[in-house]
């Protein structure tokens, strides 16, 4: 490991593999991956699934941490980034055969890509923070992931514009082909970025075993976190299963364009890092319930928003530049407030085990969610049930106020030390925040220098 005082510099590649690794799964697994989904006709039950696999898979994720004590952190990560962007040459075949609408063929080869992809980043995507924890000395740790949140927040506003600028310059499959073709350079360049990076000794050895036997103890035995437990998987659960159709409604019901959509969400990204920004240095001074609450007021606007588009007052559609930065801006509030306050619920022995477990439980509940509102979205043939999705999103906004009333019950703070999560990655979708913050391995000891 270089001497702390040399700076940054031994730790470049990791902002390289930050801004690479944004590109390449903002493509697969973000709005892009729902427009050509679209366009080959998926249903809505087929798109919320692509976008719950990320979440379901998250067993894998807390299983393969007993592999990294065996193989290392490097290795494990390396492998597994590697290995996952095999699984973009699928979609990017899909572009280049062009096939006709409804193709079910079509259809089950982008499914089980990103299956694959999803899988490959559970086992590799919770060795990545570990990692770099364990990596760098203390005293550069708040420069490093200061900068990897500038750098991440930078990628998610220019990945989008250049997604929407292929489709306003090229036909539909000739801008998928491109950015699938980008997605692939990026996971090569995430890949080599990774294998750069200093190495960092093995973590120690964890079974699934004592995972299994810990877990109820934690669950069943703490009441503030089981408390908390339900209020954050209830939010996420509602919350998040309603994302990647606020897109694939505005496309195939309303008939907007690539280019807007991918603007739109554009926007949203740049609503979530402004937000990010300004909570960073004062949420530690604030009532941790005010971000939970503002988070909830801005969910419950955007709400309203999409209820009257589709209850007929179309014309609010071009008010969408002003909402979807809310929508970006309650994720990040919420997800802000939730490093701040996980961390101090449990003791630093527990930690690691108390983040893993309620990310676990939390993200697979949210992923089932997602899938579940995909099939009572679809119609006979596919269709998109516009009045089913409003009946969705006005028990959505009923529930959130009943949330509002049980965060009161949270404390204004929690005594103790405070550990928040800084790792950026979840900066561009903080709905996902959940299926990538586990930190399972136990506190290390104060170095030296």
């Amino acid at each position: 490991m270089a001497d702390a005082h040399d700076g940054l510099r031994p730790y470049r590649a990791g902002f390289f593999f930050a801004f690479f690794n944004g590109f390449t799964w903002l493509v697969v697994l973000g709005t892009p991956m729902i427009l050509l989904a679209e366009e080959l006709g998926a249903s809505p039950f087929v798109v919320g699934l692509c976008y719950a696999f990320v979440f379901l898979l998250l067993p894998f994720q807390v299983l393969a941490t007993t592999v990294t004590p065996r193989v290392g952190y490097k290795r494990q990560a390396v492998f597994c980034w590697a290995v996952r962007g095999f699984f973009i040459l699928p979609p990017l075949g899909l572009a280049i055969w062009q096939p006709e609408s409804g193709n079910l063929w079509a259809i089950a080869i982008l499914a089980v890509s990103i299956f694959f992809f999803c899988l490959l980043r559970a086992m590799g995507s919770m060795v990545v923070p570990a990692w770099l924890y364990d990596m760098l000395p203390e005293n550069l740790q708040g420069r490093y992931f200061s900068t990897d949140f500038t750098v991440i927040g930078f990628c998610g506003v220019f990945t989008l514009i250049l997604c929407a600028a292929c489709f306003l310059f090229f036909d539909t499959y000739t801008a998928i082909l491109l950015q699938y073709g980008l997605a692939i350079f990026g996971a090569i360049a995430a890949t080599i970025a990774l294998s750069r990076l200093p190495s960092a000794p093995n973590p120690p050895r964890s079974s699934v075993v004592s995972i299994l036997k810990a877990a109820p103890r934690l669950v069943l035995r703490e009441p503030k976190y089981r408390y908390y437990l339900c209020l954050n998987a209830s939010y996420f659960a509602l919350t998040s299963a309603a994302y990647p159709f606020f897109s694939y409604y505005l496309k195939r019901e309303m008939g907007i364009g690539y280019v807007p959509i991918l603007y739109f969400t554009a926007l949203q990204h740049f609503g979530g890092f402004i937000a990010a920004s300004l909570l960073r240095k004062r949420i530690d001074s604030m009532d941790i319930r005010i971000p939970f609450w503002v988070a909830i007021l801005l969910n419950l606007i955007n709400g309203i928003f999409w209820i009257l588009i589709m209850s007929g007052f179309t014309d609010l559609v071009y008010l969408s530049p002003f909402l979807f930065p809310l929508v970006g801006a309650a994720g990040s509030c919420y997800i802000s407030a939730n490093f701040k306050y996980l961390p101090q619920l449990m003791s630093a022995a527990d930690r690691p085990l108390g983040i893993a477990l309620q990310t676990t439980i939390v993200g697979v509940i949210t992923g089932i969610a997602s899938t579940a509102l995909g099939g009572i979205l679809r119609g006979p043939g596919g269709v998109f049930l516009n009045d089913r999705f409003g009946i969705y999103l006005v028990f959505m906004l009923g529930i959130q106020l009943f949330l509002a009333v049980l965060f009161y019950k949270l404390k204004r703070s929690e005594t103790g030390e405070s550990v928040p999560l800084p790792f950026g990655s979840w900066l561009n979708r903080p709905f996902r925040a959940m299926a990538a913050t586990p930190l399972f391995r136990r506190p290390q000891e104060k170095r030296d220098g």
